[in-house]
């Protein structure tokens, strides 16, 4: 897998996935949707260092899952 400076995340996650980290390069930026609807918020994460990260929270938002990242359903009786 190649790694990009600029990495945008068209779908919504509940969290940030690893391999997504991965995937960015140090120096680079990407833009992704996290959270639980209706309060997503839109974030943006710099990776400054290798194993350096910071986060931004830019706007709420409510964005439909990433396509195979829905969130599983609970067991309920």
């Amino acid at each position: 897998e190649q790694a990009h400076d600029v990495l945008v995340v068209t779908g919504s996650v509940e969290d940030v996935p690893e391999q997504f980290r991965g995937w960015v390069n140090p120096g680079g930026r990407m833009f992704i949707v996290k959270g639980h609807s209706p309060a997503m918020e839109a974030t943006l994460c710099a990776r400054p260092g290798v194993s350096e990260w910071h986060e931004e929270s830019l706007f709420e938002i409510d964005l439909p899952r990433l396509v195979h990242a829905e969130t599983k359903p609970e067991f309920q009786f």
